[in-house]
């Protein structure tokens, strides 16, 4: 779905309007683009044609509709999609993108002149499971057909100033998107099971997901959750308090309250 040739025409073009790295006449601020610049690039990269953007649909604004139907590109705060899901979903089928910064630059830069300062690489590597805390949050319509997930993994670079008067915070303006580094989708239950570790157990839980994914295991609770609203796992019993899952069997329901 994501193409990298689309995907570099599209950060080209939206560096094209980049107001660049300095104060605004009357602003204690750098000026950016008014859409930030990871969403408009994977907007283009999804739809390089202007026609099949910011389209209406049943009542909401969708990022991008086309032949694979339509494409909401979020980075954050999934629960804010459940209307437009509900009104979408009826219509034809949804892809969800989620922009992951598998690697990351920190620039920081002068909001006077927006001089370079420093450019550092970030420890923090995002990867595809940094989705699932989203992804619980709808988790009730994971089983819905037609909704799919993307996780594109990006390398990028997130610029930062200060602002003397209000502290030592840093201010992020704008994260630019330099390469896409590779796409996750999460279109079914088996693409959720290729995410589990090896050598599980048939009864297994967050611990033993934990050991070998090397995720804490809340992480791991949440994504056990969410797995099994999607189909992939059921819940099996417990041990103690410990839930326990074991992979699904085809045409199986799965989904529970416990």
């Amino acid at each position: 779905m994501l193409d990298p040739l689309l995907f570099e025409e599209g950060r080209l073009e939206a560096m094209k309007s980049f107001t660049g790295l300095h104060r605004p006449e009357g602003e204690d601020g750098i000026g950016t683009l008014g859409e930030k610049s990871v969403h408009r690039v994977l907007k283009y990269c999804c739809s390089p044609f202007s026609d099949g953007r910011e389209v209406t649909v049943g009542g909401y604004v969708a990022d991008v509709v086309g032949e694979q139907g339509i494409i909401e590109i979020q980075s954050a705060r999934f629960d804010r999609l459940r209307d437009k899901l509900g009104a979408f979903l009826s219509c034809c089928p949804v892809t969800v993108v989620w922009p992951a910064e598998r690697e990351k630059w920190i620039c920081m830069v002068d909001p006077r002149t927006g001089e370079l300062l420093s450019r550092r690489k970030s420890p923090v590597h995002q990867t595809v499971y940094g989705i699932f805390p989203e992804l619980y949050r709808l988790r009730e319509y994971l089983p819905l057909p037609g909704l799919r997930f993307r996780v594109a993994l990006l390398e990028t670079e997130e610029y930062r100033y200060r602002r003397p008067q209000k502290g030592r915070r840093a201010v992020r303006c704008d994260r630019i998107p330099l390469r896409l580094l590779g796409q996750e989708a999460l279109d079914s239950p088996e693409d959720y099971l290729r995410l589990l570790p090896g050598g599980l157990p048939d009864l297994f839980g967050a611990r033993e997901v934990s050991d070998r994914l090397g995720l804490d295991q809340n992480s791991c609770r949440i994504m056990l959750r969410v797995m099994e609203a999607a189909g992939a796992i059921c819940f099996a019993g417990k041990d103690g308090r410990r839930l326990l899952f074991r992979k699904a069997r085809d045409g199986e329901t799965v989904f529970s309250d416990h």
